[in-house]
């Protein structure tokens, strides 16, 4: 068995996509191989009482190599003793995914710094291939500013700062994130997978405009936001 990656998102339809190829290899002793197999067998019980093999990445591939290949379109392929292909499928990552960046527990969303002096933009998007921050002046309307986001070498976070003037309560900001979709965007009786850019706010936000369509930034803890008698309110606990 092997694992195809579709180095540009698509490794079998685009005609200039580079795929890369890693053999697999069997675990004889199944799902008790080591603590991770039996944690993924406990996650998966259907799985692993279906009785499917136990297929691993070699340990000589690189760990910023197997991160890498969650943001690609992956595929296995099964084949008989002559080489002939005998079987394929897709891949859920989203196990993967959980393992290799789910330990995040930092700041996400925006972080307005003490006295306005600027803000943070987090992101936890591990899948995406490039993430864009687009700051706007005001809740609808207008260009925007684009500001390209930095990613985590091992967290899957992708990172932005931006100066005062974009601290301000008359601003607010979106992002563009391109991902690997494995129904191109479409139906999925009809797409073949593709990347795809998509425009969004963040799903961490304090503060929309009134459309929900943009983001705004905004300091919670700003006195100016805060209803009369904020501070010193005290929640009642639930009965019982």
């Amino acid at each position: 068995a092997g694992l195809h990656v579709g180095d540009n998102g698509v490794w079998s339809v685009h005609e200039h996509s580079e795929t890369r190829y890693v053999t697999l290899e069997r675990v004889a002793t199944g799902w008790s191989y080591s603590p991770s197999t039996r944690r993924a067998g406990d996650a998966y019980p259907h799985v692993r009482d279906a009785g499917y093999a136990v297929m691993r990445i070699p340990g000589d591939v690189q760990d910023e190599t197997r991160a890498w290949m969650l943001k690609c379109q992956l595929a296995v392929t099964a084949h008989d003793a002559d080489g002939r292909l005998r079987d394929a499928t897709s891949v859920q990552s989203h196990g993967a995914m959980d393992d290799v960046f789910g330990g995040y527990e930092g700041e996400l969303g925006c972080v307005v710094d003490g006295g306005g002096a600027g803000a943070r933009m987090s992101l936890w998007a591990p899948n995406a291939r490039r993430v864009t921050l687009l700051l706007h002046r005001g809740p609808r309307g207008g260009d925007d500013v684009r500001v390209e986001m930095r990613e985590g070498e091992r967290d899957g976070v992708w990172r932005a700062s931006v100066g005062a003037e974009w601290a301000a309560g008359d601003s607010y900001y979106r992002y563009e994130v391109e991902t690997y979709h494995p129904w191109g965007g479409g139906a999925p009786a009809g797409g073949l997978g593709s990347i795809v850019t998509s425009v969004v706010t963040d799903p961490y936000s304090r503060s929309l405009g009134a459309d929900g369509e943009r983001t705004h930034v905004c300091d919670v803890n700003a006195p100016e936001l805060k209803p009369p008698g904020w501070d010193g309110l005290r929640k009642p606990k639930p009965p019982g």
